[in-house]
């Protein structure tokens, strides 16, 4: 990993990610599986279906694919239209 420890990704079957993803989201306003996110670390764009899974101080995480190279995770992406803004807020889903 770029930054501390290595961190175990996990790899998830293609028909089992987007209800893992989904699952995990902690926003009310989770994007479609196909749907274009920017990574504010890596200034690059990826698809939702590309964010990997990691296990992290005793917690599952969603993170960029390209974690392992710049340290982004699930706060560090917005969605396409959004990343020349400079604030970002989400509402939190209720379990």
């Amino acid at each position: 990993m770029a930054y501390g420890k290595d961190e175990q990704i996990y790899e998830i079957p293609e028909e089992d990610k987007e209800k893992v993803l989904n699952d995990l989201w902690p926003f009310s306003d989770r994007p479609a599986m196909d749907e274009t996110l920017y990574d504010i670390h890596e200034d690059a764009l990826f698809a939702f279906k590309d964010a990997q899974v990691i296990r992290c101080r005793g917690r599952n995480m969603i993170v960029s694919p390209y974690f392992q190279k710049t340290g982004g995770m699930l706060g560090d992406f917005v969605r396409q239209e959004q990343k020349d803004e400079r604030f970002h807020a989400s509402e939190v889903r209720k379990q």
